[in-house]
């Protein structure tokens, strides 16, 4: 394993997703590329990408001290699956690290979920974190 990719939208799951991925990351000497997607109308502008600079800096410190050394960061703007999707396959990842989202019954046969569709379409293995 060489290259692990985690998605975070900063909530508590994703925080566990970069933990356990900077585990990993660490373990197996892989790099780190901490994704982040924006799901704004239009252009990213760089206020949106500023806006999430604090998080990412904390999901860094994060990941490092669970032994990660090497780390990237994306920040995207569009929709998280196929964003994730495609930077996972522009990385070259061996793994795809994300939070579940704690969707109701409904709410998930509407609206699916972003790591359920990741981890259906993608081409290297998924871990759901919960």
């Amino acid at each position: 394993m060489k290259t692990i990719l985690v998605a975070s939208d900063g909530s508590g799951d994703a925080r566990k997703a970069v933990q356990l991925a900077g585990e990993l990351a660490g373990k197996y000497e892989a790099k780190l590329i901490l994704v982040h997607i924006l799901q704004l109308r239009g252009k990213a502008k760089d206020k949106d990408v500023d806006a999430v600079k604090p998080i990412i800096e904390k999901e860094i410190r994060l990941a490092k001290g669970k032994g990660a050394k090497e780390i990237e960061t994306v920040t995207e703007n569009g929709e998280p699956a196929d964003r994730i999707l495609k930077c996972a396959k522009r990385e070259g990842a061996d793994l795809i690290v994300m939070g579940s989202r704690g969707l109701g019954k409904v709410e998930k046969f509407l609206l699916g979920s972003v790591s359920l569709t990741v981890s259906q379409r993608s081409k290297c293995s998924c871990i759901t974190v919960r």
